[in-house]
C-alpha cells in the first residue's frame, strides 16, 4: 500500500488498516496485519505504523521449520524530494546524522509494505533455533566434530 503525500495536505490524516499475504523476502505463514496513520507535521510527513503476523524461518541447527511471531510499532519521518535534497546538502561531509532518521518520499509516495518488510527483517534473529532445544539432532551429529583441526595443533603446543 502506498500513501501519496499530496493527499496529506492541509492537515488531513490518512488511517490505514489492511493485511498482506505476501512480502518479498519473507516467508509468511499467515497474513500480516498492518494499521496506522499518516499525517503532515510542519514540512515533514509522519507515518506511524503497527504490524503483527507469523512468519516461517528455519532452525540453524537442525534445519526444521520454525514459526515466529513478529510484531512491532514504528514511526518514520519523510520529506518530499526537494526538501530532502536541501536536508542532505545542509549536512556537513563529516557531520554525524541526527538521532532521528529522515527518509525521502520517493515519487511523492510513502511505501508502507516496504517499511514493514524492513522492520520485520531487522527484528528477526540472525540464528534462529528451536526452543528449548532441537528434537532431532541427527544433522548436528552428522556435521558436528569436536576434534581439533590438525592445522591448529601446532598452535596448541605453543600455548602449553
Amino acid at each position: 500500500m502506498k500513501v501519496k503525500i499530496n493527499d496529506l495536505m492541509n492537515g488531513s490524516k490518512i488511517n490505514f488498516d489492511f493485511t498482506v499475504d505476501k512480502i518479498d523476502g519473507v516467508s509468511l505463514k499467515e497474513p500480516v496485519s498492518i494499521n496506522g496513520i499518516a499525517y503532515r507535521e510542519e514540512d515533514a510527513y509522519i507515518l506511524e505504523c503497527h504490524y503483527h503476523g507469523v512468519i516461517e524461518t528455519q532452525c540453524v541447527k537442525c534445519l526444521e521449520p520454525l514459526l515466529e511471531t513478529v510484531k512491532g510499532d514504528f514511526q518514520e519521518k519523510f520529506l518530499d524530494s526537494k526538501s530532502y535534497s536541501r536536508y542532505l546538502s545542509s549536512l556537513g561531509e563529516e557531520e554525524e546524522l541526527e538521532d532521528e532518521v529522515i527518509n525521502e518520499a520517493v515519487n511523492g509516495e510513502l511505501e508502507i509494505i516496504d517499511l514493514v518488510r524492513e522492520h520485520i527483517i531487522l527484528e528477526l534473529s540472525l540464528y534462529p533455533t528451536c526452543e528449548p532445544s532441537c528434537d532431532d539432532t541427527t544433522m548436528l551429529e552428522q556435521y558436528g566434530d569436536d576434534g581439533i583441526d590438525p592445522r591448529w595443533q601446532q598452535l596448541l603446543q605453543i600455548k602449553n
